[in-house]
């Protein structure tokens, strides 16, 4: 129900009441304007409206409380929402980062023979130069008198000889405890959780942590050439990225395979270089390369070209959301069938990353 005014006209003449109420009525206004000339009449026209005014603001009053009950039951209501939104979203958060770590981890089982393979070499080395220096040992306690010297010149000649071989040994040994250190500190940095917060990391040395890792894959089928350049560390989860380097990598072995590429014929180009304000990345390999009509459709979750054993069909598609969604990135592709294919990630410098602006 719409407010009624009443407007007093004290002027010339019932007229101008008339024309007032005609005005207001047009501009969309209901009123009521009485003619009044004396004192008397005054006190009339006001004693009237009084009753009608004091209704009119109890409905208003009634209406004012009626919305502020509306309002509080819709603020409880929002309040509800928004806490429930942030509870699901922290289950989201904490459902991707268990996500993440477990289809890590998976990588790191799908590699785990190769790497056990690649530990066992230098450890072998570490075990036969252990067995030398025993043997050589007893050999130069045997070879020597009681006096400190040879007993003979053909004893002398052989404990030269151990001697000799000694230093090498040892500097074999020192070598291949530093291949494992180095492959099992990889492993360490790839299969450790990632942190929640991005944080400046060096892209280049991530590279080369993950080429450690997937040795085994290519080893046979490729060698690698490493062309980096000069990047500044940037703002991102260097261990979801590390994921992403390790898809193309092994993508480009079984592409590689495929074809029957060998260390020799096989080839895998890694390029790092800053262009303008993005750390690009490129991947380039001379295996089979896309066909055109599928190129579209590698990113589509579960879709792949490779046998099931060989792969889930998930690596790229989760490589995209990675480089895109999470890091305000690009990933393209570019494949010549039966040449090869190349994929350039482009990541941003100085800028906030998804999620963090």
């Amino acid at each position: 129900m719409s407010a009624q005014f009443h407007i007093i006209a004290v002027e010339h003449g019932a007229a101008d009441a008339e024309i007032i109420e005609q005005h207001l009525a047009n501009a969309g206004l209901q009123c009521v304007v009485r003619q009044v000339k004396t004192e008397r009449d005054i006190t009339c026209a006001l004693r009237k409206p009084a009753s009608e005014d004091s209704r009119g603001d109890q409905e208003l009053r009634d209406r004012l409380a009626a919305l502020e009950e509306t309002l509080r039951i819709r603020t409880e209501s929002l309040t509800a929402a928004i806490a429930q939104l942030h509870k699901q979203t922290r289950l989201r958060q904490e459902a991707e980062i268990e996500l993440g770590l477990a289809q890590k981890l998976e990588a790191v089982g799908g590699l785990a023979a190769g790497i056990a393979d690649d530990i066992n070499a230098p450890v072998q080395y570490i075990r036969d130069s252990a067995h030398f220096l025993g043997s050589a040992f007893n050999e130069i306690v045997a070879a020597l008198p009681g006096d400190g010297q040879p007993a003979d010149g053909n004893r002398a000649a052989d404990l030269r000889l151990l001697l000799a071989e000694v230093p090498s040994v040892i500097e074999r040994m020192v070598e291949g405890s530093r291949q494992v250190a180095t492959i099992v500190r990889a492993m360490q940095e790839f299969a450790h959780p990632d942190a929640t917060e991005k944080a400046p990391a060096d892209l280049n040395r991530a590279i080369e942590t993950t080429l450690l890792i997937a040795r085994h894959e290519y080893k046979s089928v490729a060698t690698v050439q490493l062309n980096l350049g000069e990047l500044p560390e940037i703002v991102c989860n260097v261990g979801e990225l590390r994921q992403v380097f390790l898809n193309l990598i092994v993508n480009a072995a079984h592409a590689l395979a495929d074809v029957g590429r060998d260390a020799d014929s096989g080839r895998i180009i890694i390029r790092t270089a800053l262009v303008d304000d993005w750390v690009q990345v490129q991947f380039e390999d001379n295996g089979r390369g896309i066909p055109q009509e599928i190129i579209e459709r590698i990113y589509d979750p579960y879709f792949t070209t490779t046998e099931a054993v060989r792969g889930s069909g998930r690596g790229l598609a989760i490589a995209r959301a990675i480089v895109v969604a999470k890091h305000s990135g690009r990933m393209n592709v570019e494949s010549t069938q039966g040449m090869g294919t190349c994929f350039t990630l482009r990541l941003p410098v100085g800028r906030p990353a998804a999620g963090e602006e």
